[in-house]
């Protein structure tokens, strides 16, 4: 639709340009406010990477199975009655 002369347009034509008017500057205004959000830096996210150690490993106690005997026990005692295979 081309710009037409204003003199020669009626309340509701001029009402009708109003209303396309206020949409192209509300457009205009959301596209710079976007612009705006995106063209700032984001920061990195930081992640706390777990250390991998024995710490976090559990350990066996004298509580922890019916024997009462710690876990290197047990495995010394199995070795010991395992004989001679590879």
């Amino acid at each position: 639709m081309g710009h037409p002369e204003v003199y020669k347009l009626n309340s509701a034509q001029l009402k009708m340009w109003g209303e396309e008017a206020t949409g192209i500057r509300k457009k205009i205004i959301k596209k710079s406010e976007w612009y705006k959000l995106y063209s700032e830096k984001i920061p990195e996210a930081q992640i706390d990477v777990a250390e991998k150690s024995r710490k976090s490993v559990p350990h066996s106690t004298r509580a922890s199975n019916p024997e009462g005997l710690l876990e290197s026990q047990i495995m010394a005692r199995e070795k010991l009655y395992a004989g001679n295979t590879k």
